[in-house]
Order: structure tokens, then sequence, then C-alpha cells
């Protein structure tokens, strides 16, 4: 799975979960379980226990920390990241910490409002020209 596909799939999963009224962060807490939330959080369990990879590999699994050193390292070396990583893929958290306070959540709730968002028609007299 790619890096790309990781992310998505992590971030429909903190969506519903978000608009479940779930808490992001807490990887083993549901406030109600049902069937929907219980496939839910065995998904994102299912991937995060695939982090003992990382952590024998890297001593963390801690997506900040891979990240960080990742920016640390020299342009030769950052460019065969790749290679060097060997699949490795990082997955989100559902936390993002600005200034002390997990902003997360209110990244997913946009995500969210965006999506139910009406579409908007295009300005008044506006036209497509056609070639």
């Amino acid at each position: 799975m790619s890096q790309q596909a990781v992310n998505t799939v992590m971030r429909e999963i903190h969506i519903k979960l978000r608009d479940a009224g779930e808490l992001l962060g807490d990887d083993d807490a549901l406030r109600l379980a049902t069937p929907g939330r219980d496939a839910l959080c065995s998904a994102r369990a299912e991937l995060a226990a695939r982090a003992s990879g990382a952590v024998s590999r890297l001593g963390t699994d801690a997506p900040s920390e891979l990240g960080s050193a990742l920016c640390q390292l020299p342009p030769a070396v950052y460019a065969r990241r790749g290679a060097l990583l060997g699949g490795l893929r990082l997955l989100p958290r559902g936390r993002l910490f600005e200034d002390g306070r997990d902003v997360y959540p209110a990244i997913v709730d946009t995500w969210i409002a965006l999506a139910e968002a009406p579409a908007e028609p295009p300005p008044q007299g506006s036209r497509l020209k056609e070639d």
C-alpha cells in the first residue's frame, strides 16, 4: 500500500469516527460501540499493529519523529529515502499538535464541512466558452 493510500484510508477512518462523535487520538476507546464504529476501529488497529516493523528498524513508530529525521537528512540521502526505508509507511494517528494544542480534530471538522457543503453555482452571467 502506498503512503498516499495509507493517508487516504486513515483520513476516511478519522472522518467517519469524528462524524460519529468519537475521539480521534484515542486508539482503543469507543464512546458507544456499534458495528460500524467497531469496524473503523478494527481497521485502524490492524494498520497500527504493523508499527512493530518501524520500531525494530528505526527505534520509533512516531510519525513526527520519523518525519523530523527525514527532513534532517542530507539531500543525497533524502533522495534515496524510498530505497532506504524499504516500503516503510507513516500512519497518521489522529493527532497534530501546534503550540501544545491538538488541531487535528478541527482539520477533520473542516474536511467534513467541505464534503457536506453544497456546490456553488457559477456566478450569474458567466458562460463557459466553447472552442
